[in-house]
């Protein structure tokens, strides 16, 4: 999971770099600034990814034993 949210915030601040590098934006100042901004959508699209869970938990069971009881539906 933590190697799956790092992937996602990498490829957010990569694409911003890229994107600035081609409209010519090559100072140290620009970089960091598209790393920046980068990060903040990748942060945005983690709110919106998040907004569809039901809760969050630290236990795996706990997903299988809500659909056992009837709580929880498996696509």
């Amino acid at each position: 999971m933590n190697k799956s949210l790092e992937m996602l915030i990498q490829q957010q601040m990569i694409a911003e770099v890229e994107a600035r590098k081609a409209r010519g934006e090559t100072s140290p100042e620009a970089e960091k600034a598209a790393i920046d901004a980068g990060w903040s959508r990748a942060m945005q699209l983690l709110m919106k990814i998040a907004a569809n869970a039901r809760y969050f938990t630290d236990a795996s069971t706990k997903i299988s034993l809500d659909v056992e009881a009837g709580e929880a539906a498996t696509a």
